[in-house]
C-alpha cells in the first residue's frame, strides 16, 4: 500500500461525516400556514420569526459549504488538511452567525448547547489540521468525528426548537376578552356556575363569534375563546361521550356530521356540548357550520337523559357513528 493510499482512510471517514450536515439543518423551515380568519392575531414579523429566518440563512450557507466539501477527492494529506480547514471556517462562520441572532429566551438551552458544540468542533479541527504525519491525522480524526456528531445533534436541536416556537406562534389565537358573568359565584376559593342555561347561552355566543376555519380535529378556536372569556372558572372539561360533572362541560372537539366523509357545505362541522351547573342542572348547545362552525343552536335534553355532548348531538339530529 502506498503512502497516499494510507492517507485516504481517514479521509473516507471525514467525507462521510461532512455529508451528515445535509440532513442536520433545515428543520426550522416553517410549516404550512393557517388560513387567515376572523378573531385571528398574527404578528407580521415577530422576534421568533426573525430568528427563524436568520437561522435558516445561516443553515443554507453552512450546508452549501459542507456539501461542496463532501464532494471533494483528496489524494494527499495536504488535501485532507485543506478540507478540514475549510470545514473549520464553515463552522466558525455558522457560530458567528448564530451569535448575532437575537434568539428567544426559551431557546437558551439549545443555543448554549450549539455554541459549546461548535467551539469543541473548531478545537478538534484545529488539532487535526496541525498534525504532520498520516498516523497522527488518523488518530485525531476519531476525536473530530465524535465532536462533529455532537455538533450535528446540537444544530438539529436548535433548528427544531426555533421551528417549534415559530409554528406555535403562527397558530391562530383568539381575541376573546374576559367577560363578567353574574351566574359565576365564588365558593370555597373557586369560581362555580350557578345557572347552566345562562352559561350555555354565553358559550354559544362566544363560540359563534370566535369560530374559525381550522384543521379537522381541533376546536376551531371555540374552546380557546371559552377559556379566554372565563379564565378563572373552576370547570372540568370531559369528552363528548362522558357525562358532564357538576360545574363541568362535556364535548370540546369539532366533528363532521358524517365522520366518514370530509367536511363540506353538505357535511358541516359541529361541536355539540352539554354543561352542568353546581346544582346538577343540565343545558345543551351546538355550534355548526362550514367551514367554521359558527351557527348557534340551543338544545334542551329531556329529563333523565345523560348530560353529555353525545346526547346533545343525538337530540339535534347530528349524531352519526
Amino acid at each position: 500500500m502506498t503512502s497516499n493510499q494510507k492517507l485516504l482512510t481517514p479521509l473516507i471517514t471525514l467525507a462521510s461525516v461532512l455529508a451528515l450536515a445535509l440532513t442536520a439543518c433545515g428543520s426550522s423551515e416553517p410549516k404550512s400556514k393557517q388560513a387567515d380568519a376572523k378573531s385571528v392575531s398574527k404578528p407580521a414579523a415577530s422576534a421568533v420569526a426573525t430568528a427563524q429566518k436568520q437561522l435558516m440563512s445561516a443553515d443554507r450557507a453552512y450546508n452549501k459549504t459542507m456539501s461542496e466539501l463532501s464532494q471533494r477527492t483528496e489524494t494527499t494529506m495536504a488535501d485532507q488538511i485543506d478540507t478540514i480547514r475549510q470545514a473549520r471556517t464553515a463552522v466558525f462562520d455558522y457560530d458567528a452567525a448564530v451569535r448575532k441572532i437575537k434568539m428567544p429566551e426559551t431557546a437558551t438551552t439549545e443555543v448554549n448547547a450549539f455554541l459549546t458544540a461548535s467551539a469543541d468542533l473548531i478545537a478538534k479541527y484545529d488539532a487535526q489540521s496541525a498534525v504532520t504525519t498520516a498516523d497522527a491525522f488518523k488518530s485525531a480524526n476519531a476525536a473530530t468525528t465524535t465532536a462533529y456528531a455532537a455538533f450535528t445533534e446540537a444544530v438539529s436541536s436548535l433548528s427544531d426548537k426555533i421551528g417549534a416556537l415559530a409554528e406555535e406562534e403562527s397558530k391562530p389565537k383568539t381575541q376573546q376578552v374576559e367577560i363578567q358573568a353574574d351566574y359565576v359565584i365564588e365558593e370555597g376559593g373557586k369560581q362555580l356556575i350557578d345557572d347552566a342555561a345562562a352559561w350555555r347561552d354565553d358559550l354559544l355566543e362566544i363560540g359563534s363569534k370566535n369560530a374559525v376555519d381550522e384543521v379537522a380535529g381541533g376546536s376551531h378556536l371555540i374552546v380557546e375563546s371559552w377559556r379566554a372569556a372565563l379564565p378563572n372558572l373552576s370547570v372540568q372539561l370531559v369528552g363528548y361521550g362522558v357525562v358532564a360533572p357538576p360545574n363541568g362541560l362535556s364535548g370540546h372537539t369539532v366533528l363532521a356530521v358524517d365522520p366518514k366523509e370530509s367536511p363540506s357545505s353538505k357535511n358541516p362541522n359541529y361541536l355539540a356540548f352539554a354543561v352542568k351547573d353546581r346544582h346538577g342542572v343540565c343545558a345543551g348547545g351546538v355550534l355548526i357550520g362550514y367551514p367554521a362552525p359558527d351557527k348557534a343552536e340551543k338544545v334542551e335534553l329531556a329529563e333523565g337523559t345523560a348530560c353529555s355532548g353525545e346526547e346533545v348531538a343525538k337530540k339535534a339530529g347530528y349524531f352519526n357513528e
